[in-house]
């Protein structure tokens, strides 16, 4: 089985739609593994970052990152990582 480390940045987002993503990605079976990466006073987005293990293609973790993250309706971007297995 495979696993899957996506980060994702939401653009001009506050708390709520960072929550709403954390919904959406729960539903797409991803689990949160870092809350809050971003510094105070810092200019870059806040990412957030989820894990996703199964047979999967990273194609199709792709889509269902793609299908949560445009229901919150603002900029992203996401960087998808196959981690190597042990």
């Amino acid at each position: 089985m495979a696993t899957f480390t996506a980060r994702i940045q939401l653009y001009g987002a506050g708390e709520k739609e960072y929550l709403t993503l954390q919904a959406e990605m729960k539903k797409e079976l991803f689990t949160i593994t870092k809350k809050k990466s971003y510094k105070t006073g810092s200019v870059l987005p806040r990412t957030e970052e989820f894990n996703r293990r199964g047979n999967l293609s990273l194609h199709e973790v792709n889509a269902s990152i793609f299908r949560a993250v445009q229901k919150i309706g603002k900029k992203f971007s996401f960087t998808t990582i196959r981690n190597r297995e042990k």
